[in-house]
């Protein structure tokens, strides 16, 4: 279950991006998406040089088809693209590729980087270069996940510097099993910033139906800059007990992960988010004080003994708050009956 970012925006109004650095992404080489059989030839392609906006960028081999034949189409390319901040502010894109082949001739469907001015576009990878202006000298790393499944051929490498040096890649199986990848690349930057050329080809051979799915998103960030955080334990637990681990998402972006233990089953469950209270209280039914202030709260029934959150944090010059758990249940004969947990610090610097 994740908290939503609101409520940490409550208690930081002055929340920084964990990067404010420029970057930009733009195509290496003609990037294409073709369409192939004995009967047509589809194309869609971006010249050499083209930066592409902090927008979705599509390449799809059916748009100018109708939106009904759009979804009947059977043999048809498709790029997405998108420069973006991940939930830390790190600079990175996704993207994602999609095709489908059911003919009975001879072509292909997938990634082509020399579409334009040739009567047949032929098979090949394609190349985006993500450029970040981070200093000279400044080290980081590039956070990569992917995943996809190809019933014909899917290839993705990544070369740090531009330098034709492959530092990572990976590819997809040719039987439809879903597989997935991550990976992190020590970088630094020269005087042209932190440079990644990403290549991809995807491949269906024709005749034949078949299928491939790729997706992935890469962030760079400066080594420590989003993960400069701390968690400080309270005192002995007292009925409940609260534990909290610095961890990086499946984005790359930091994130604090909690655990709590001790709850007792049918009982309504806090999650308080805040500050250290002035002054704790006992509530009615109690043992332990409740020791934060909330900003925000967090409510659930309580189905287990245990539970799990996960979320992001971003990044700011200071960013400090207190968290506390309690469950709540009336008892016949007894009255309320309220589980505390101690209060646990999270501070990111």
């Amino acid at each position: 279950m994740s908290i939503s970012r609101l409520a940490l925006l409550a208690l930081a109004p002055s929340l920084a991006a964990q990067s404010d650095l420029a970057f930009e992404v733009r195509t290496l080489g003609e990037f294409g998406v073709a369409a192939v059989d004995g009967v047509s030839i589809q194309t869609r392609s971006l010249a050499d040089g083209v930066v592409l906006p902090e927008a979705e960028t599509v390449l799809d081999t059916r748009s100018d088809l109708g939106p009904l034949d759009q979804l009947f189409a059977l043999h048809w390319a498709l790029a997405r693209v998108t420069p973006q901040r991940n939930p830390d502010g790190a600079p990175g894109i996704r993207w994602l590729e999609n095709a489908n082949r059911a003919t009975a001739s001879p072509g292909f469907v997938g990634s082509t980087n020399a579409s334009g001015g040739l009567p047949v576009p032929a098979p090949a990878p394609h190349t985006l270069r993500l450029t970040v202006d981070a200093p000279a000298g400044a080290t980081g790393e590039v956070f990569i996940e992917w995943s996809g499944f190809a019933g014909g051929s899917i290839d993705l490498s990544f070369d740090v510097g531009g330098d034709g040096t492959i530092e990572t890649s990976t590819s997809a199986p040719s039987d439809y099993t879903p597989s997935s990848w991550t990976a992190t690349i020590p970088v630094t930057a020269t005087g042209d910033g932190v440079v990644v050329d990403i290549t991809k080809q995807t491949l269906l051979l024709g005749p034949g139906n078949d299928s491939y799915f790729s997706f992935f998103e890469a962030y760079y960030r400066p080594t420590g800059s989003a993960t400069l955080c701390t968690i400080t334990p309270g005192p002995d637990a007292c009925d409940l007990s609260l534990t909290g681990s610095i961890g990086i998402g499946a984005t790359g972006a930091t994130e604090v992960d909690l655990v709590v233990n001790g709850l007792a089953p049918q009982t309504f469950g806090l999650l308080l988010v805040g500050t250290s209270a002035p002054v704790a209280v006992v509530p009615q039914g109690a043992i332990c004080p409740i020791t934060v202030e909330p900003a925000a709260i967090l409510f659930w029934f309580v189905d287990a003994p245990t539970r799990n959150w996960s979320f992001p944090v971003g990044n700011a010059p200071q960013f400090d708050f207190r968290i506390q758990a309690a469950s709540y249940r009336f008892v016949t004969g007894v009255g309320p009956v309220v589980q505390v947990s101690d209060e646990l610090g999270v501070l990111c610097q």
